[in-house]
């Protein structure tokens, strides 16, 4: 569960990145966050990652408040939540396989577990053939499946995506949003930041609206919305 209420974030130089915003994601939902570019989806996206924390209000993800969580729990944290980018960030020098491993020996899973999980998420993401393939001889669609693999070898409750389309043709883009469709299914909560309005208008789920800081949309099943973004 994610829980704003009344964020605000006032950055140094006196930028009000978020106003006053107040939302509620269940377990399992499905989400969009959009918005224009100085919307404040980066702000939001980096608080559920602390890397930000408000200057006003309350966010709490997974019963944390992010605000008061002590250094040493950060890490920990951060665990709950599986993370996609528009960019992939694969390790160049390790194998498909090798990359989501990576994840497992962070969190110090045993090696018998990283030998049941790895199969079966790379089966999930349709790369059960692709296991010893390099980053360089995947395509784009491949690699943003390689991440998710990565995103969710852990199982965590939430998965945020940060553009995860923004990299990808039509075809592989709508692949890729089948693909967390179906991880939502499975019952993982999905948080999609995009600018992708045809994925939005076509997909209609939850979407949440940020214009200037401000939320100014919440909509159960919404359409992107905003003809000049």
């Amino acid at each position: 569960m994610v829980i704003a209420k009344n964020v605000g974030k006032v950055y140094v130089d006196g930028n009000m990145a978020l106003d006053d915003v107040t939302f509620l994601i269940q377990n399992g939902e499905f989400v969009f966050l959009v918005g224009a570019s100085g919307a404040g989806k980066t702000t939001l996206i980096k608080m559920f990652l602390r890397e930000e924390i408000p200057s006003s209000g309350e966010f709490i993800v997974n019963d944390k408040n992010i605000s008061t969580l002590l250094p040493r729990e950060i890490p920990y944290f951060r665990r709950s939540i599986g993370v996609v980018f528009q960019d992939f960030r694969l390790l160049p020098d390790k194998t498909v396989y090798e990359n989501i491993e990576f994840a497992m020996i962070v969190v110090g899973a045993p090696r018998k577990l990283r030998r049941k999980r790895i199969p079966e998420v790379l089966n999930q993401v349709g790369l059960a053939n692709r296991a010893k393939a390099y980053p360089d001889k995947l395509s784009g669609g491949e690699k943003q499946r390689v991440a998710i693999a990565r995103a969710i070898v852990n199982r965590p409750p939430i998965l945020l995506a940060d553009e995860p389309t923004g990299n990808l043709d039509p075809d592989n883009a709508w692949e890729i949003m089948n693909l967390l469709d179906d991880i939502n299914k499975r019952g993982t909560t999905v948080i999609v930041a995009t600018h992708a309005k045809d994925i939005v208008d076509t997909m209609q789920r939850r979407v949440i609206a940020l214009e200037d800081g401000k939320l100014v949309r919440d909509e159960e099943k919404g359409v992107y919305g905003y003809e000049n973004e």
